[in-house]
């Protein structure tokens, strides 16, 4: 099973800045620094994993194709909302025999997904990638979408 972990955060947009700084003790540390000027933010990565903006999100990969988003959508304070607009683009994307289930928590929305098929919106070179080098795309991914609110913005 391969994993796809969706989160949502700010509406960030347009492509990557790649301002990178390596000190030492990172590297010895095994992890490394990225600060994104161009859209505010940074991270501590670990190694083999990757980070870049698509569209309105920031996305962190993995070489074992497990992704994180992260990605702020505004609401009106109704969260099943929020969760069927989601749900409604994730059908338009998904291939697979997807199965989900929702739960409502204390904190919002928890929504877990699997029997997914590869997440070509997360990596659009891949499917190109993989046809040139002759290897199959992974398959059989799960997924867990968390949606937390905010004042006016919640973190899908």
């Amino acid at each position: 099973m391969r994993c796809l972990m969706l989160l949502f955060l700010s509406g960030v947009m347009l492509s990557l800045l790649n301002a990178q700084t390596l000190k030492l003790k990172e590297i010895l540390n095994d992890e490394q620094l990225f600060v994104d000027l161009l859209h505010g933010f940074s991270v501590q990565l670990k190694r083999g994993w990757s980070v870049k903006v698509i569209v309105n999100s920031i996305v962190i990969k993995n070489e074992q194709d497990c992704y994180i988003q992260v990605r702020g959508v505004r609401h009106n304070g109704d969260l099943k909302q929020v969760a069927q607009r989601w749900f409604s683009e994730r059908q338009m994307m998904e291939t697979g025999n997807a199965r989900f289930a929702f739960r409502q928590t204390g904190q919002g929305i928890v929504i877990v997904g699997e029997g997914l098929g590869f997440p070509h919106f997360l990596s659009p070179m891949a499917a190109v990638n993989a046809g040139l080098m002759g290897i199959p795309l992974p398959s059989d991914f799960r997924e867990v979408t968390v949606i937390l609110p905010g004042k006016a913005m919640a973190l899908v």
